[in-house]
């Protein structure tokens, strides 16, 4: 059990966190809107779509991660932090798509298990996804 300094450092990271999900939707907005312009502008199907768009959410969460959520005393390696923040993101992403499919899984393939299988898988995700960035991608971190 975390002591009052222990509390302290959580809710200092708190806005934080919230900034990092609100980054997180714009990527999943830039991720949608760049899989729709590759399929219906450039007739690619939603696999070889969804590649490039992942890349895309990713790069825009990374840059937006850097200079909004974490903002950096600076780094010189920014193509090393950037592979390492999509590989940090898959890894996430992977535990999302786990969870869910677990959830759907145990309860049916009922559409509100499919929902609630959603929001868990989302929720495991984004917890995830900023534990290690913030952790290992992120790691000096100014405020």
């Amino acid at each position: 059990m975390a002591g009052p300094s222990g509390l302290a450092l959580r809710l200092q990271e708190l806005p934080q966190f919230i900034r990092f999900a609100i980054v997180g939707g714009l990527g999943f907005f830039t991720d949608v809107a760049v899989l729709m312009l590759l399929m219906q502008g450039f007739g690619l199907g939603p696999y070889q779509g969804r590649v490039l768009s992942y890349l895309s959410g990713a790069t825009a969460t990374w840059w937006l991660n850097r200079n909004f959520t974490f903002v950096r005393r600076g780094s010189a390696h920014r193509v090393r932090e950037w592979l390492l923040f999509v590989s940090c993101s898959a890894l996430a992403g992977l535990l999302n798509y786990t969870a869910y499919a677990l959830f759907v899984f145990l309860f049916g393939q009922r559409p509100s298990s499919a929902i609630i299988g959603v929001a868990l898988g989302a929720c495991a995700g984004l917890w995830v996804n900023y534990t290690l960035s913030s952790r290992i991608v992120f790691r000096q971190i100014d405020g």
